[in-house]
């Protein structure tokens, strides 16, 4: 189905996150970054403490996915893309 949530790829930092989701952004493809744990996830967020090493996912909807997939696999990212 056009508007299904797909996984792209597996990231463990959420500053890398973030920059794959601008560039994502960059080419008009709007993304999830959305946590394997979001509880952890929200404890570092409101005490403060280093949210860089978490287990994320991002997500995009399958209309997007096959280019979001051929522009990570252009990219320094391509190891983190989840294959098919």
């Amino acid at each position: 189905m056009k508007n299904d949530i797909i996984t792209l790829l597996h990231i463990d930092n959420r500053p890398l996150g973030e920059e794959i989701q601008r560039i994502l952004e960059n080419e008009n493809i709007y993304s999830l970054l959305e946590s394997e744990n979001p509880a952890s996830s929200f404890i570092s967020t409101s005490m403060g403490a280093n949210s860089f090493y978490e287990s994320m996912q991002i997500k995009v909807t399958s209309a997007d996915y096959e280019k979001a997939h051929k522009l990570i696999s252009k990219s320094a990212y391509k190891e983190l893309l989840v294959e098919e």
